[in-house]
């Protein structure tokens, strides 16, 4: 598991266009990437200053035999010092592009204030992954009469989407991607408003999550349900992150089935 950056807001909250400085490159990022894998740094750098830079990146890795961080340390210096987009949005995008996905997340917490969302998901994400055998486990043992019942139907996806799902909805940005708008279109948002959140983001992983965010906002629950959101992600053919949304909301009910009976235990 990769080792987790101490992250402190107040050293590294700075605006998204600003260039990256080399003591929260170092102390914040590096230690990720690094423990990612021997080569992930060489796969950033690709990212940030494209295949044209390849070359001396191959030469960095020369120099430093072995030495990963001292690799990653020289890649950021010249990121930064070249003729390249050097700065923490490119950064984000440019994590993104790599699968850290985690590290991304919380960094942009730090980085915009009405980002906090992202630095839970972040949290969320790191936490769940060492309890996930057991808490399937235990959603596994839950009696399904417990499910939500609509009509005589157990449906869990009508669950209606609310503002603390949304940290849930995040862990599917990965899955959406560039489709984000169309998606945001299949959910009955306001093109126009779409559009604005285009033009003020740019970055897709900004886009969708502030998307979601308008959808619980402008959306009447009745049309804001679990359901509503595989059926639009089958629209426009994501099959894999609407499979990945049904399970999600099964297992939600299955949690809020498993608390619920804890509650009534202790209340009897």
């Amino acid at each position: 598991m990769a080792q987790r950056a101490n992250l402190q807001a107040p050293e590294i909250r700075q605006q998204m266009h600003e260039c990256p400085d080399d003591l929260n490159l170092n102390k914040h990022v590096r230690t990720e990437v690094c423990a990612a894998g021997s080569d992930k740094w060489r796969d950033l750098g690709i990212e940030l200053m494209g295949q044209v830079a390849a070359a001396d990146l191959d030469v960095i890795k020369v120099d430093n035999p072995g030495n990963v961080k001292a690799c990653c340390s020289a890649m950021f210096k010249m990121w930064r010092s070249g003729p390249y987009e050097a700065s923490w949005r490119q950064l984000l995008k440019a994590l993104r592009e790599v699968s850290l996905f985690q590290l991304a997340g919380r960094l942009e917490g730090l980085l915009l204030p009405s980002a906090e969302s992202s630095v839970k998901e972040g949290e969320l994400l790191q936490s769940s992954q060492d309890g996930n055998a057991q808490q399937e486990d235990k959603q596994r043992s839950v009696n399904p009469a417990h499910a939500v019942v609509v009509g005589n139907v157990h449906d869990s996806s009508l669950l209606p989407v609310d503002e603390q799902d949304l940290r849930h909805l995040i862990k599917f940005i990965q899955y959406i991607g560039t489709h984000w708008f169309d998606l945001g279109v299949e959910l009955k948002l306001n093109v126009a408003d779409l559009k604005n959140i285009e033009q003020k983001y740019r970055d897709n992983y900004v886009c969708c999550r502030e998307m979601f965010q308008l959808w619980i906002n402008k959306t009447r629950a009745k049309d804001r349900t679990w359901k509503c959101l595989i059926t639009a992600l089958e629209e426009i053919e994501l099959i894999n992150a609407a499979e990945k949304v049904s399970e999600f909301a099964e297992q939600l009910i299955m949690k809020k089935s498993i608390q619920d009976n804890s509650h009534s235990r202790r209340n009897n």
